[in-house]
């Protein structure tokens, strides 16, 4: 099972304020070990989404719950989110190709600077737009 749990308002060193949740996988097949619990925000879930994305182009993937700018820190919405969270890598988790993948497994089990450096390397590697694509 997965279960998304304890937001919690951070602020990393540049003074931006986010919400970060806890990502608890427990005896799932997408996780070699028991339990394991990381702490992920809202844009490590969104950089997740593209690469699931990109890898299995002609899966319908379950939506991410929708970014807010304002009252994204009411109990209210950081709840909501909470559990749209949960229900999209349960969603994930329940996809027999997308349960598959190894960066699911990634993104339940690895820590905070391995999960940053592949950020990293994913947007380095993505190609860019060309200058006549760009203004098209």
């Amino acid at each position: 099972s997965i279960r998304v749990s304890d937001p919690a308002k951070s602020s990393d060193k540049y003074g931006q304020v986010f919400i970060s949740y806890k990502v608890t996988s427990v005896n799932s097949r997408s996780v070699s070990v028991g339990t394991v619990t990381v702490v992920r925000r809202y844009n490590d879930f969104t950089w997740f989404h593209s690469v699931l994305s990109a890898q299995y182009p002609g899966v319908i993937m379950p939506p991410l719950p929708e970014k807010q700018t304002v009252g994204r820190f009411s109990n209210e919405f950081v709840e909501s989110r909470r559990r749209g969270l949960e229900k999209y890598l349960k969603r994930i988790a329940d996809h027999p190709e997308l349960s598959t993948s190894e960066h699911f497994v990634t993104f339940l089990q690895t820590d905070d600077a391995t999960l940053l450096k592949l950020k990293e390397d994913f947007k380095a590697a993505k190609p860019a737009l060309s200058a006549s694509a760009a203004k098209w």
